[in-house]
């Protein structure tokens, strides 16, 4: 099967695109929206200029820590968003969680896809989303398995200063924006530590905290979080200009470390503090 790489924008091989790798099973980590692949295919479904800004690009780099379960698609979340309900979210809900994962709009507002896909096409995506959710619902099995509770960090980043169309506009962002569903979406003392440890940790290289603002946590947050089952779920939000240009896209390899070694600290906390909790 043959990709077109939206930073290469060059056609590859592409036989796995969603991908899992466990390096130990303390947390789970879910990468929705960093994927950079389209199928040959279905490149006549979208417009190609300008793709890299769509996307959480390099975010599997920064959140693929050394212990863990890591999630992600490879897909771009253009063609495929997994972190969305597979038939579209009906009812009081954001905006975005309306729709289904194979109908979107760019940050511009143009609606894809282009035309629309044929039913073949459609079973064949919705695959993939099958594929990621199968693997979440295991890892999550997995780890309470293993030890009495999960805990599920889901990884996102965003542009240094809303749209047109997002809650914020024309407003700078925060460095790190938590999401935890109005404190619901995990155990009080569990994102009460996630929080702290990820200000006391990102205050050291003067960089900002908030929580539940602009965003308080999308479909995979809101899906899967079940804190009287001792799953909880806690959704990262980080501001692109810190480890890229968003203009040219170069990303600074040292920013992404600095971040990866930020989520290592946070991350090794909050696991701890869970422990004492479900002890």
């Amino acid at each position: 099967m043959k990709c077109y790489n939206v930073l290469t924008e060059k056609n590859e091989e592409c036989n796995e695109l969603v991908v899992s790798k466990e390096r130990g099973v303390e947390f789970l980590v879910s990468i929705p929206h960093s994927g950079i692949l389209i199928p040959e295919n279905l490149k006549k479904n979208i417009v190609l200029d300008s793709l890299r800004k769509e996307g959480d690009l390099y975010t599997d780099e920064i959140f693929t820590l050394s212990k863990g379960i890591v999630i992600k698609s490879k897909l771009m979340p253009l063609v495929l968003n997994v972190s969305r309900h597979k038939t579209g979210l009906k009812g009081d809900v954001p905006k975005h969680l309306l729709k289904d994962p194979i109908h979107t709009s760019r940050l511009g507002g143009q609606k894809l896809p282009l035309i629309e896909y044929t039913s073949v096409e459609k079973e064949e995506l919705l695959v993939y989303y099958d594929q990621y959710h199968s693997k979440i619902k295991e890892s999550v099995i997995k780890i309470k398995e293993t030890n009495g509770f999960v805990v599920v960090l889901d990884g996102h980043s965003l542009l240094s200063v809303g749209l047109e169309n997002t809650p914020d506009k024309g407003k700078e962002r925060a460095d790190f924006i938590v999401g935890t569903l109005d404190d619901t979406s995990a155990h009080p003392k569990i994102i009460e530590t996630f929080y702290e440890s990820l200000k006391r940790n990102a205050a050291e290289y003067d960089l900002t905290v908030v929580k539940n603002k602009p965003y308080k946590g999308g479909f995979i947050t809101s899906n899967y979080a079940n804190p009287a089952e001792k799953v909880n779920v806690i959704q990262l939000e980080i501001k692109r200009s810190i480890y890229l240009n968003e203009k040219t896209f170069e990303k600074y390899p040292k920013k992404i470390e600095m971040l990866n070694l930020i989520l290592e600290k946070v991350m090794s906390e909050t696991i701890k503090v869970a422990k004492q909790v479900y002890d």
